[in-house]
C-alpha cells in the first residue's frame, strides 16, 4: 500500500513539474510576444510621428515645403491676389486764395447782364415804333419828318446800348476764363452753385503747390489737407491753376 502511494506521488510530482514548465513556457510565450507587439507599436508609433524634411534653401534663402495633405488640417489655402491700382501720395503746399477779385467778377457780370436785358426791352419798343413811323412816312405821310427821325434816334440809340451791354457781358466773360481758368469762369458764367458758396464763404478756394520736379500725369481723384496736428480734411481738385503766385 505505501509502495503504491510512493508510485501515486512520483506521479503527481512529475505531473506537477510538467504543468508548471507548460505554464512557464505559455507564461514565456505570451511576455515574447507581447513585447515584440510593444516594440512593432512603438515603431509604427515613431514611423508616424516622423515629420519629413520641409526646410530647404533656394538661392540662400529658407524655402519651407508643405504638401497638400499638411495644408489642409492646417487649415492654409493659397489664391493669387487681384490686380489693384496703387494710388500714388505727393506732398504740397496750399494757401487760401482771396475770392475778393471772384466776388467782384462776379457782380460785374450780373450787373452787365442787366444791362443787357434793358436794352434788350428798350430795344423791343423802340424798333416796333420806328418801323411803324417809317411805313407811315414813306406811304401816307401821316407822321411829319421830325416825328420819323425822333423814332430813327431813339432806335439807333437802343441798339447802341444794347452792342455795349453785348460787349461788356464778352469782355468780363473772357476776363473770368483767363483769371480762373475754364471751370471757374464757367461757374462764374453760369452762376452756379459752387461760385455762390465760395463768394458766401461756404467754402474756400485753395492754391496747391506741388515741390519742384513733381509732376501729375493727372488730376489726382482724392486729395486731403491737414488742418491741425492730426485733423484732416477732404478736398476736391476743381482745376489747374491759371497763375502761380
Amino acid at each position: 500500500m505505501s509502495k503504491w502511494q510512493g508510485a501515486a506521488g512520483s506521479w503527481s510530482v512529475k505531473l506537477l513539474v510538467a504543468a508548471a514548465a507548460i505554464a512557464f513556457g505559455a507564461l514565456l510565450g505570451w511576455g515574447v510576444l507581447t513585447g515584440r507587439n510593444e516594440a512593432a507599436t512603438e515603431a509604427g508609433r515613431e514611423r508616424a510621428i516622423k515629420v519629413p524634411i520641409r526646410v530647404s534653401s533656394e538661392n540662400g534663402e529658407p524655402l519651407i515645403t508643405l504638401d497638400t495633405e499638411t495644408q489642409r488640417r492646417s487649415g492654409i489655402e493659397t489664391a493669387a491676389l487681384p490686380s489693384a491700382t496703387h494710388q500714388e501720395q505727393v506732398r504740397g503746399y496750399g494757401m487760401v486764395l482771396d475770392v475778393a477779385r471772384l466776388t467782384e467778377l462776379s457782380n460785374n457780370y450780373a450787373s452787365a447782364k442787366a444791362q443787357v436785358q434793358t436794352a434788350q426791352a428798350k430795344l423791343a419798343m423802340s424798333k416796333p415804333a420806328y418801323e411803324r413811323a417809317q411805313r407811315l412816312f414813306s406811304e401816307h405821310q401821316v407822321v411829319s419828318e421830325a416825328q420819323l427821325q425822333a423814332t430813327v434816334a431813339a432806335f439807333g440809340s437802343d441798339q447802341a446800348s444794347m452792342a455795349v451791354a453785348e460787349a461788356q457781358v464778352r469782355t468780363l466773360t473772357a476776363t473770368a476764363y483767363q483769371e480762373w481758368g475754364s471751370v471757374l469762369g464757367k461757374s462764374l458764367i453760369d452762376e452756379s452753385p459752387m461760385i455762390t458758396r465760395l463768394i458766401e464763404r461756404q467754402d474756400f478756394l485753395l492754391q496747391i503747390t506741388l515741390s519742384p520736379g513733381v509732376i501729375l500725369a493727372a488730376p489726382p481723384s482724392t486729395a486731403s489737407i491737414a488742418t491741425g496736428k492730426s485733423a484732416r480734411a477732404a478736398i476736391t481738385f476743381v482745376s489747374p491753376a491759371t497763375r502761380i503766385d
